[in-house]
């Protein structure tokens, strides 16, 4: 696939069948890795209401095992559900 996309105040508009073919939808990160061949984007998906469930019950589970690593991690979810795009 060829496609072009603008370039304007530091920001890529990319064409409508680029985000369709990578299955990029509104919220997802696109993280831009760069090497001696060039560069790679990857997609990360916004997270669901259900990983942010998913990290809660691991750390209900560190909890039960060590107190301070589940206190780390729990504040670590609240501030990823206050600041997701951190």
């Amino acid at each position: 696939m060829h496609a072009e996309a603008p370039f304007k105040k530091g920001q890529v508009t990319l064409p409508q069948p680029v985000c369709e073919a990578l299955k990029i939808k509104d919220g997802d990160t696109l993280l831009f890795d760069t090497d001696e061949q060039g560069m790679r984007l990857r997609v990360r998906p916004r997270p669901t209401f259900l990983d942010y469930v998913a990290r809660a019950s691991d750390s209900v589970e560190r909890f039960k095992q060590d107190g301070d690593a589940a206190t780390t991690a729990l504040k670590e979810i609240v501030s990823q559900l206050t600041n997701p795009r951190k």
